[in-house]
């Protein structure tokens, strides 16, 4: 429930950090999408596919487009996981993994513009949870679940690099990692994803249907009993669960150095990501450049050095 989120922030939320917050997810979607679209001329036609009425024309390049079958076990069942729950409202699914994503992503780049205006229009610089509105509480909850999707998207795409291309060198341990936190959230991933697959228009509405009132300790059973759940949170807030979140309002850390470290992170897994990509095509050449490896190797250190940085900030 909504109620349940407010009660977990801490006393107050800086309106700076969470457009700050907004910013770096823009850019890590905005990433995460150039590395699907970018052409790929050397192996076959792009994957085009989206029309007018679906608001979106994506063009998903052959190497990612490969991911609408599988040959691993694990890919196999990360497919089957996440066509069980992923119900989109704005599109119909197309069941190519990586181009339902990106037209997901596509509509909450849409939408985390809207939910930006309103917390720049927001008057004080603080956000009290004592004073904390329903409407307030889905904005600030909206900011996290975009962080946690896009971040769980990345690791998506390494986790299926890994298990779809043999040829790349794998630490037993990070992998194990890598699939615990993968395979645990598949579920949760879906269902976020579903629920923010919708318009702009259609979030505009569901936004401006919750009641303006304050929810705290002293005020969300009554609040509760007169409106329910349903109208102070359309949206849903369950459906994050057994989802990895962040953790940015919830624990006392330093912000800004959060901040920091989370967007090195994506500008590391970014390169990670084209430099496997990369290697994926000399492997369909048959080939095999061993300074290109050693160059993954040595990004995906600094990828799970910052992953371990931020885990132990976070905990």
């Amino acid at each position: 429930m909504i109620i349940d989120f407010i009660k977990s922030l801490l006393g107050r939320t800086r309106k700076d950090d969470l457009l700050e917050d907004i910013n770096i997810t823009r850019r890590s979607i905005l990433g995460f999408t150039y590395i699907c679209t970018t052409p790929n001329t050397r192996y076959g036609a792009d994957f085009k596919m989206g029309n007018e009425t679906e608001g979106a024309k994506i063009s998903l390049n052959a190497r990612l487009s490969k991911f609408s079958k599988f040959n691993s076990k694990q890919g196999k069942q990360i497919y089957s996981d996440f066509y069980r729950y992923f119900k989109p409202i704005g599109f119909t699914k197309k069941s190519i993994l990586f181009f339902d994503i990106c037209l997901s992503l596509n509509n909450i780049l849409k939408i985390m513009s809207l939910i930006e205006k309103n917390i720049q229009e927001i008057g004080s610089p603080d956000i009290l949870t004592a004073d904390m509105t329903a409407k307030r509480g889905v904005l600030i909850r909206s900011v996290s679940h975009f962080s946690m999707i896009i971040n769980y998207t990345w690791d998506l795409l390494d986790y299926l690099m890994w298990y779809e291309n043999s040829f790349l060198n794998v630490s037993e341990i990070e992998l194990v990692h890598l699939d615990k936190k993968v395979t645990s959230s598949i579920t949760g991933y879906a269902k976020l994803l579903s629920a923010y697959s919708l318009e702009v228009t259609s979030f505009q509405q569901l936004f401006d249907s919750i009641p303006d009132v304050i929810l705290n300790d002293k005020t969300s059973q009554s609040i509760l009993s007169v409106y329910g759940d349903q109208k102070l949170d359309p949206l849903g807030t369950n459906l994050g669960n057994g989802f990895y979140s962040s953790p940015i309002y919830h624990i006392r850390l330093s912000v800004a150095e959060w901040q920091a470290k989370r967007y090195t992170l994506m500008k590391e897994k970014k390169k990670m990501l084209e430099l496997k990509l990369m290697a994926l095509d000399l492997q369909k050449d048959k080939a095999e450049d061993p300074k290109l490896l050693k160059e993954i190797e040595y990004v995906e250190n600094r990828v799970r050095k910052l992953e371990h940085d931020l885990y132990e900030m976070e905990h």
